[in-house]
């Protein structure tokens, strides 16, 4: 339906990490590698490297969580979908007024996250993303598996709390964010 360029697929038991299915698009047949293209001999799972955006917005909130800077229930003011930060704003695709938390994340708010993120500071955003394993290869046993990509943290500007606690300036691989869920969901 919307033609997409390529498209990846991980299936993966999130009790062991085990992965159990993995398919990507454009395909090649190993075979044959030079009848393909070579844009499509690539496993795009561990080697396309993407700004994950809102499916990252579950780690910051996470740690939150876990370091008891906020609760569940707490209410959050999304200013109604923006929130001027000097010189910027953050927009919300959907003007929220006070959300709860847990609503925040649902609805995917990026005012939400960055309020989140910015009761971690910097030093434990910077260091929950590297806990929950960006910016580091898995480990798989796999060729050609990318590092992603995350500054040092000596180089987060002013702004970075926000944009990192949003999945921006961070870059990840489908198999580094599968496998960052499931230490969410399997209590690490």
């Amino acid at each position: 339906q919307y033609q997409p360029k390529s498209a990846t697929c991980v299936v993966l038991d999130a009790g062991n990490g085990a992965i159990l299915a993995m398919a990507c698009t454009p395909q090649f047949d190993p075979n044959l590698p030079a009848k393909a293209p070579p844009d499509s001999r690539r496993n795009r799972v561990v080697c396309d490297m993407y700004e994950p955006g809102s499916t990252f917005k579950t780690f910051a909130a996470t740690m939150a969580l876990e370091k008891r800077l906020w609760r569940r229930n707490e209410m959050i003011n999304c200013e109604n979908g923006a929130w001027r930060l000097g010189y910027r704003t953050l927009h919300d695709a959907h003007a929220y007024g006070m959300l709860s938390f847990d609503d925040g994340i649902i609805k995917s708010s990026n005012i939400a996250a960055a309020k989140i993120g910015s009761r971690l500071g910097p030093g434990l955003l910077y260091d929950t993303v590297r806990i929950f394993g960006f910016g580091e290869r898995t480990g798989v046993n796999l060729p050609g598996e990318e590092d992603g990509k995350v500054r040092a943290r000596k180089l987060w500007t002013n702004d970075s709390v926000y944009s990192v606690s949003m999945g921006h300036e961070i870059a990840v691989t489908p198999l580094q964010l599968i496998t960052a869920y499931a230490a969410v969901v399997n209590g690490g």
